[in-house]
């Protein structure tokens, strides 16, 4: 269960950085 705990706040951690990114790119454009 620990692998999946910090396997899951990795993708979590990975999702903000894919939002930030999105927001980002939208203030570009």
């Amino acid at each position: 269960m620990e692998e999946w705990r910090s396997a899951n706040s990795g993708a979590e951690m990975a999702a903000k950085m894919v939002a930030t990114d999105a927001k980002m790119i939208t203030k570009w454009e």
